[in-house]
């Protein structure tokens, strides 16, 4: 086999690696963030943003935050900020592994998207995002902390599954009478 054809998928291995790993620790850093930051009431601002404010209207308005509902707006809204915070952090990783990089912002970029479609809309959260429609509307809110995937939560054992049970069940058909009116 030609030298340059191995050089090649050796390109295509390490890039294949790079997205990978950059995909995998934005689930991680996700997950970290949203537990040991988001819900930690020693840090007074985040808390009271992320969990007083947030999870207060989530839960009484039926997963449905307005916040979510207006117009993006990163000058306003304190989670865009964040994201663009953590992918200014992350520059210095673009100059050894841009393909990575691009993979962190894309990723940010998709978490964004699915967290504020699933404040929208309570029943493509439950179709969607179970462990984060669980999260918000099961009786447990410190369990489910990834919220575009369960993979952290079934490995560190917070996975707390709430849709389906007969609560649940009995609840969600409540809330679909009243939307139905």
């Amino acid at each position: 086999m030609p030298l340059f054809i191995i050089e090649i998928a050796g390109c295509f291995m390490f890039l294949f690696l790079e997205v990978f790993l950059a995909w995998v620790y934005s689930h991680l850093l996700e997950y970290v963030l949203h537990r040991f930051f988001l819900h930690n009431p020693k840090r007074k601002l985040l808390f009271r943003s992320h969990f007083g404010d947030h999870h207060k209207e989530s839960r009484k308005s039926d997963m449905v935050d307005s916040k979510y509902v207006m117009k993006l707006n990163i000058f306003g809204d304190p989670e865009l900020k964040g994201l663009v915070l953590l992918a200014i952090l992350h520059l210095p990783v673009s100059y050894f592994f841009p393909v990575a990089y691009v993979t962190l912002v894309v990723s940010s970029i998709s978490y964004a998207i699915l967290h504020y479609r699933s404040h929208q809309d309570i029943y493509w959260a439950r179709n969607n995002l179970p462990w984060h429609y669980d999260h918000h509307m099961g009786p447990n809110q410190n369990a489910n902390w990834g919220v575009r995937s369960d993979i952290f939560d079934i490995i560190f054992g917070t996975r707390k599954e709430y849709k389906g049970t007969r609560k649940e069940i009995i609840r969600h058909q409540l809330i679909k009478m009243q939307h139905e009116k």
